[in-house]
Formats: structure tokens, sequence, C-alpha cells
């Protein structure tokens, strides 16, 4: 992780590269790293942290309680301001990696993965969207 204060490279976690990072204020970014762990950095330390069971490769929000980290084995989770859940496996069929999460709402989330595979949450399950290519 980078750090803004003349940037210099900052590892307050554990030894395990970060691949996501989003924030949601000054002082607040979740990390992803590539063993699965999700911590929330306040700007000098970590003050939560947890494991979503997959290689996290991105995490985003719509604010400090409505955050998603996507991974390997099409992994989703979900923070809601207290704890990380799993909101359930992709794997099987196009999806078996997603690499990115974003949305305009809580109940319209979107991830996508390999070879174009999508899918979106509508704010109670996800479903597999073709993406026509």
């Amino acid at each position: 992780m980078l750090r803004r204060r003349g940037w210099r490279q900052h590892d307050p976690f554990h030894p395990t590269f970060g691949h996501a990072v989003w924030g949601t204020a000054p002082g607040s970014a979740w990390v992803g790293d590539d063993r699965g762990g999700v911590s929330l950095w306040d700007g000098s330390t970590p003050s939560v942290s947890d494991d979503i069971g997959s290689q996290v490769h991105d995490i985003w929000g719509t604010g400090a309680n409505d955050v998603w980290a996507v991974g390997e084995s099409g992994a989703t989770a979900h923070w809601d301001g207290t704890s990380w859940s799993s909101a359930g496996s992709l794997n099987g069929g196009e999806i078996n990696a997603l690499y990115a999460v974003w949305g305009s709402a809580s109940n319209d989330v979107w991830a996508v993965g390999r070879r174009g595979a999508m899918a979106r949450w509508d704010g109670s399950m996800w479903s597999v969207v073709a993406a026509g290519l």
C-alpha cells in the first residue's frame, strides 16, 4: 500500500501483497490482500480485519456501511458496517474469478470476471448476466 506523505510503501497489516484498496474518506480505507484478508485502515492502524476465504481482487462500496469485496473462485463478500459476510460464490459455469466490482446503489452492484463474465446484485441475490461478447 502506498500512503501519501512523500509516497512510501507501507504494510500496516501483514506481509502479504495488497490487491485492492477502496476508501470512504481520508483516513478510512479498506485493503484486500492475496490471502483473502480485508482490513480497515484508519490512517495509522488496521481497526477491523477479517478473511473472506479467497484472494481479494477488488473492493467497492456505496459508503462506510455498504462495502463489497470480490475475488478468486467467484467469491463475494459484504460489509454491513459491523461485520463481513459471504454474499455467495459465483463459482462454476463462466465465473470462476471476479476481478472488479462497482455499482450505483446498494441494490445495483456489478461484478466482472474472466472472459467477460458478469453478475449483478439486486439487493437480495446475484444473477449471472450474459455479456453478449
